[in-house]
């Protein structure tokens, strides 16, 4: 069995930009709010968002956790989505992207039991090693649907981070050599991050947070909203 993420269309109204500033270096830094509602510890979520901020580290991108006017927010929810092996979705309105995010935990879970870290089930592993995996599938989760918010693209790449299915076994693999970009996604990252992006567009960032704030990130009321991107 396979898992799926997704970039989803919908008819919202939001602030579309994508609010990317400067960073020491010359990195690009994108502020996220990670609310996991209670469902994980929280050294589970920060060790997700350390998994996260990794996989985007190569490209110069810092993903900064941050609760004050964040450019993103992503929301851990027990929503099946679109289907049961529906790991995450990202939103998109006629002008981009938009500032949230919701990754389901249902199908998080089951990836975790699927993809017998070290070797066995992952439901009777130990406690921490299951946490690890759950932390590194969580993370996954979150850098793709964050590649859709950089990317400015609702579509999916043939291979990679920004691939639509994702097999269990490469989820909970220590080795990421799955999780890296393509070229043409390189290409497509360093176009989004033209510009009024690098730039700064701090005076956004509040717009963003009242935007997620105004729209609940719960599939549940953008059902008969949106419709499913066509992914290539």
């Amino acid at each position: 069995m396979e898992f799926s993420l997704a970039g989803l269309v919908c008819g919202c109204a939001a602030m579309a930009a994508v609010v990317a500033t400067a960073a020491p270096g010359g990195a690009t830094a994108l502020s996220v709010n990670l609310d996991v509602n209670g469902l994980v510890s929280s050294a589970v979520a920060h060790s997700a968002f350390r998994e996260a901020a990794r996989l985007w580290q190569p490209y110069r991108v810092e993903l900064r956790e941050s609760t004050d006017t964040p450019a993103l927010t992503v929301t851990l929810d027990l929503s099946d989505g679109n289907s049961p092996d529906a790991l995450g979705q990202s939103f998109f309105d006629e002008q981009g992207p938009m500032p949230f995010i919701a990754i389901h935990f249902n199908a998080v879970q089951r990836a975790v039991t699927q993809g017998r870290p070290f070797g066995i089930d992952g439901a009777l592993a130990p406690e921490p090693v299951r946490d690890r995996v759950v932390a590194r599938v969580l993370g996954r989760a979150i850098a793709h649907e964050v590649g859709h918010y950089l990317l400015r693209w609702e579509h999916h790449a043939a291979s990679g981070l920004m691939r639509a299915q994702h097999r269990p076994a490469e989820l909970a693999d220590p080795r990421d050599r799955a999780y890296a970009l393509t070229p043409l996604d390189v290409e497509r990252l360093a176009a989004s991050l033209r510009g009024p992006a690098l730039a700064g567009l701090q005076s956004a960032a509040a717009a963003n947070t009242a935007a997620a704030h105004q729209t609940d990130p719960g599939i549940e009321r953008l059902e008969g909203r949106r419709r499913v991107a066509a992914a290539q």
